[in-house]
Parts: C-alpha cells; structure tokens; sequence
C-alpha cells in the first residue's frame, strides 16, 4: 500500500498556529518568510503579543514568582503571593508539599532543570517533549504522575501548605489572607491547572497597554521593544562660502509633512518629510522614509532670507533677526494644506510648501514661544511670551501678488510684501483679536486634545504648559476665557495626548497585577476617557506626569482629572520632549538619553543614548580607529525635540516604519530599530564632500596639536617663572 507525504504548506492553518506558538521569536521571524501563507500565520498579532509579554519585567517580576517556591514569600510586604517552586536544592530548606504541584507547574520545573534531588526523568520524557506532547496527552500524563509519585515518596514531615497558583494577595496587609488561601488550597487541586491558566490571562491583561478598539501591531511592538537600535543621522543642509567651501548650516527646528499624493509621486500616500527652519533664513526638507530617495537625504532647500524678520533684502547679521534657536515648538504644518509655519521672533511666517514661498506674514506684540500643531480643522494656536492667541489662517487673503515661483526661483518681492504688511498691521489703530493674557511669561507647548477614541479627530480642548505652575486649560469655543487648570508643581515643557481613558489608581494596581479581568474591562471603557501626558522638570529632575480626563457626571462641562508623576525614576536630568511611540512613550533627556516607558508611565523597557549608537560605521582600520569629527562632536548630542516617523491610522502590510526622529538643536537624525549600520553625514557627499571632509579632519587634528602644544608651552613658562622667583 503506498504511503502519502504530507508537507508543511498542506497542514491546516489550525495546527500551524499552534506551531508557531512554540516557535522562538527569531526562529518565528524566519519562519514568516517562507511564503505568503506562512507570513501570515508568522505575523499573527496574539503570538508576538504573548512574545512581548514574556519578555516584559511584569512577566519577570509578577508572573514568574507565581511558578516558583518562595518559602517564606508570605512574608514580604507586597502584594505578589508566590506559588509553589519545585527546586529544593538548598539542603536547609524544607521540601515543597507534592500536593501543590500541578502538572503545569510539574512541566515548567522540569524544562527550568529545577526538579529536587533524587527525581528521575522517567523514560521516554524526552521523545515526548521532541514530539511537542503536552499536558492531555496520555503518554505524557503518565510521564507526569511517575514523577510526582517520586516527589510524594521523598516528602518527608509535614509543612505549611503554598497557596495555589491563581490566588493573588490583593490585601494591603503583610500576608494577612495567606492563611485562608492555604485552608482553600487543598480543595482546589484538581483545578489547579485551569487555575494557573487563568492567573496567567490575568497578569497578561494587567500589562496589556492596549485598549479594545486600538490598531496595534505586535509584531512591530516586539521589534522595538528587544530589537538593536541604530541611529540614522541626516544628510546637513549646506551652502557654499565666499571661498567655495562646503560650510554646514544648522537646522532651527522640525516637523513632519505628509504631502500624500499632492506632489503627484505613486509613492505619495507612504512619503514622510522633515521640515526645518535654517539659521541662515532658508527651509530645508528632508526624505525620512526613503520613498523619494535616499533615506534621510536632503529633498528640497530654498535659497537663503526666506525667514528672515527684515526680509531677504534685510540685514539680517544679527541673531534677534533670526528664528530663535531657544523656541523649541517654532514650526507646524498643515498636510492638508500644504502650508507650513514658521515663528521667527514675533513674527509668524506663511510658507506654501508646493513652492517654497512666503504666502502670509502676521505679527504678535510679543515673541512667539510655541506653536501648536497645525490642523485643517480648527484655528493655529499661538503661544506668546505674555499671552495665547488663535490665528485662523483658513480665512486671510493671500498675496495680491502672482507667486509661482519655485525652489530655485525665489522672488524676494512678493516676500517683502508680506514682512511689511505685518509690521503695519501691528501698530495700525486697530484692535488686536482677542487673546488671553498670562499672569507668569514661559508658555512652552500647547496641545491640541483629540476626541476620545480618535486619533486624527480633534476636540475644542486647548492645554498649554510652560514655565508655570499649571496646565492651562481652555475650550476653543469660549475663547479666551480659561476653562480650568491642573495643578503640577513643576516647568513643564512638552505634551502629548492618548485619546483612551487612564485612571491612576488602576494604574498603580495594573502595575501590580492586582486588578481582575472585570476590573481591566472597565478601567479601560470608561466613556469620554483620553490621557495627557507631560514631561518637564521638577526639583532639578525629570518628571513624567500622566493625567486622566473623564467628563464630569453632574454635565457641568468641566473634567476630573486624576493623575501621577514619575518624578524620581523617569530621568536624573530635565526631559525635554515625550511622544507616543506605538504602546509605548518616549522621552528624551538632558543627558542625551532616549527612554521608553509603558503607559504607565513608571516602567521603562529601554533606553539609547544618541552618541553612542549600536551601530556605529567601521572604517576597516581596526577596532582602535580613532572616531570621526563628526562622531566625536555627536557624543554629547541631545534630542531636544522627539516625534514618531510612523502612520496616523495603520500602516498597511508596512512594517517597523515607525522610527522615532530627532532634532539636536543643529541637526536631524532618527533611531531606528535593525541589524545594519548606522548612517553618518559622509555618507550622503560625493567626492567633493568626502575631501572638503578629509580636509576639515586635518585641519581639526592639527588645531588640536597646535592647542596642547601651547598649553604645555604656557605650563613651562609658568614653572620656569615659579623657579626664577624662588632662586
């Protein structure tokens, strides 16, 4: 009779899930590029989620204690009540009682290697284990009552017996209901099993970051959350000097375009560009993602003095003429648009982003600290030193003035129009639109809130924060009257918001994993919920605050707000900017360092530091090469500004495009999560570049020879004069 051969493409998708469940993360990686059919199954979001849970420090710190013997863990004052381990390796322990093993506890001490001296592998075990055999399979039920029959035969005495797993201590005192767990645990034996299963579920849904109608893609997830990061630097905005020589020109600021299919590119709906303001009064747009060219290289840049407060045909020498290089938030765009923004002093810069040229010019009676992002729907909100403004840039006229110009034919006349215009607009007797006016100067970053469950639609709700003690709150429609505010305590300079609900005592317990699945259910749909979250300084320190807002029951309009701050393990130095970054938030530090924390805001997954990336190039000189110019002056780098590179709403078959960029206060790079090397400026020179580069090394090593080399001539003269005074 002939035998048939069944190959891996023709079993069921059923029991190909079930293989990849047992698949190692890189192993499961390989598996999905097989076929399409494969990557399908090798992508599925509930296996990378179970692979991001194991590798999470709730896995670690709440559910492995569970598996294990914590003889005397009773006695700890948290709330974690551990299980039954069946190691006893430490001859001054007592023995664990049999009885409490379960068969699932019984396979886990067997594949840790933690099974007490004097019990044997009964024979076969291991076929069994190869084969993929689990608890239900009746060769290995029998494998698994010969052992316990072992540990039942070496018991020896009597001891108190471990609670069950599946029972958690959710009692704020030292072990207070241990002793009616351990009068329950006997008549819970033959439950055990989907006991511990169902404790596993709970525990995974107290980490769980995600909420029930959230797009998340777990597969990326995991490879943000463990793969190497590397640090991708942007090609610098240059221009030639009066001795034709390459100098670079610092970038002022930055925000994301999403021109879509205007700019008539196929590759429109997935082109991201970086925007930026340059020192020397020009816009520079870079290629983030690579559609349009080479990744991070330099798209399009104007000519000089489009920026400039006095106009191009200013003088502009003067750094006061110049965008501010203190004001973080100093450019928006609007993707619908096309328009771009520009804070430059106390003027606001129009610039149309599909000819790079001066469209509107408004001025403001102070200087501009803060731009809100821009959005198609609702008016720009503009934070001055003294006051918050609404600017409604939907509604001005345009220039009479015919601007067709493009990148390389930049008229400076039509510019000056709009500079001049603004000026007299200002001191015209006309009254200024209404705005609300600030009791302390410092407003830093204002936010735009969404509605609740949107990530693209936005509600009336203004926030601003600043060098002040509050958070502002105002509503668009009753403008500028304020709302309400949130008190913090502490200089906070960046924002950014969830549009799903946080409560921070079920966060405190969630961190735990205290709560239930009912619990878990709700806290996460509480109706009208949506999430602030700040990042700042207080007492010297980085403080990281998340703040819930619910509509209030008596439909007074107004919020509860119930919050918390991470103020001691969030960073030892100011943060500077906090984002969304997937189910995570990202911070940035004063000391260069860009951190990643779980919604709750206290528990990091991971950390890089800007000027020491993983991948770093090799020139092939050995692993003692002396660093780069460039390498040596990004040592010290921080990110001052941080945004994610990824898609609104979904990203399609996409996957990891969600690279987090990043503004110095000179220049643009992003962190990106892969195996290959980083890129360097000298990667995007040709040859001209690479010698003018070559040339600067030199000049560089030879102004540091020259430099020790007076430092150790002025050291000699002084001890020669410290020996003529003695003598």
């Amino acid at each position: 009779m002939a035998t048939t051969t069944t190959t891996w493409v023709e079993l069921p998708t059923e029991l190909l899930f079930q293989i990849a469940k047992y698949l190692e993360p890189e192993d499961l990686a390989q598996f999905h590029l097989v076929c399409t059919r494969f990557k399908t199954i090798g992508r599925d979001n509930a296996v990378w989620q179970e692979h991001c849970f194991v590798g999470s420090s709730m896995y670690e710190s709440v559910w492995l204690p569970r598996l294990q013997d914590a003889d005397g863990g009773n006695q700890n004052n948290n709330n974690n009540v551990t299980v039954a381990q069946g190691t006893n390796n430490d001859p001054n322990q007592p023995p664990v009682n049999p009885q409490h093993i379960t068969p699932h506890i019984l396979m886990q001490m067997i594949a840790n290697g933690n099974l007490p001296p004097g019990v044997h592998l009964p024979h076969g075990l291991i076929h069994h284990f190869a084969h993929g055999h689990g608890i239900g399979h009746p060769a290995m039920n029998h494998s698994l009552h010969q052992i316990q029959q072992q540990l039942h035969h070496n018991h020896h005495g009597h001891h108190p017996p471990l609670p069950q797993t599946g029972q958690t201590n959710t009692s704020d005192n030292d072990g207070s209901q241990a002793d009616d767990q351990a009068s329950e645990a006997s008549n819970q034996d033959e439950d055990s099993p989907r006991n511990s299963h169902q404790e596993r579920l709970r525990i995974r849904a107290n980490w769980d970051p995600s909420y029930p109608d959230e797009d998340i893609s777990w597969y990326d997830e995991y490879i943000h959350r463990h793969a190497p990061t590397v640090v991708n630097w942007f090609e610098p905005a240059r221009r030639k000097d009066i001795n034709d020589r390459w100098v670079n020109i610092d970038a002022r600021g930055v925000a994301l375009y999403r021109p879509g299919n205007a700019l008539g590119d196929p590759a429109g709906d997935n082109t991201l560009l970086a925007i930026s303001p340059l020192d020397d009064g020009g816009i520079c747009i870079w290629d983030v993602n690579g559609t349009r060219g080479k990744k991070g290289s330099i798209w399009a840049q104007s000519k000089p003095g489009l920026l400039f407060v006095d106009g191009p045909q200013g003088d502009n020498s003067r750094a006061s003429k110049r965008v501010d290089s203190g004001v973080t938030e100093c450019v928006s765009v609007d993707n619908q648009r096309h328009r771009a923004f520009f804070a430059v002093q106390s003027h606001l810069i129009d610039v149309d982003l599909k000819t790079l040229s001066v469209v509107g010019c408004e001025s403001f009676p102070w200087s501009i600290t803060a731009l809100s992002p821009a959005n198609a729907t609702v008016p720009l909100t503009i934070a001055t030193s003294l006051g918050i403004h609404l600017h409604d840039y939907k509604s001005r006229p345009n220039t009479p003035t015919d601007h067709t110009e493009q990148v390389d034919t930049f008229s400076s006349i039509g510019a000056q129009f709009f500079y001049e215009q603004g000026l007299r607009n200002l001191f015209t007797d006309v009254p200024l639109p209404p705005y609300a006016p600030l009791a302390q100067p410092g407003p830093l970053s204002i936010l735009h809130l969404q509605e609740p469950g949107s990530l693209a639609d936005l509600s009336d709700d203004i926030y601003v924060a600043g060098r002040f003690s509050h958070i502002l709150h105002y509503d668009r429609r009753t403008f500028p009257t304020m709302k309400d505010s949130i008190y913090s305590g502490g200089s906070l300079c960046g924002m950014t918001s969830s549009p799903y609900p946080f409560s921070a005592l079920c966060s405190e317990r969630r961190r735990r994993g205290q709560m239930s699945l009912d619990d878990i259910a709700n806290s996460k749909s509480i109706p009208g919920g949506r999430t602030l979250i700040a990042c700042g300084e207080y007492s010297s320190k980085g403080t990281l605050e998340i703040y819930g807002l619910s509509p209030n029951p008596d439909l007074s309009g107004k919020m509860e707000i119930a919050g918390h701050q991470n103020r001691y393990t969030a960073s030892g130095s100011k943060l500077l900017s906090v984002v969304n970054h997937g189910a995570r938030i990202a911070v940035s530090d004063a000391n260069g360092y860009i951190k990643w924390f779980e919604r709750d805001g206290f528990t990091e997954i991971r950390r890089v530091k800007i000027g020491h990336c993983e991948g770093r190039r090799s020139t092939g000189q050995g692993a003692d090469e002396e660093p780069s110019v460039f390498e040596r002056s990004a040592l010290d780098d921080i990110a001052r500004k941080i945004l994610p590179t990824g898609p609104v709403e979904g990203a399609g078959d996409r996957r990891n495009v969600n690279d987090l960029l990043f503004w110095t206060g000179d220049k643009l790079g992003a962190v990106g999560f892969s195996t290959k090397q980083g890129t360097v400026p000298e990667d995007f020179f040709g040859e001209e570049g690479v010698a003018d580069r070559e040339r600067a090394e030199r000049e560089e090593r030879y102004a540091d020879l020259v430099r020790t080399a007076l430092v150790k001539h002025a050291e000699e003269a002084r001890w020669l004069d410290g020996g003529m005074r003695s003598d």
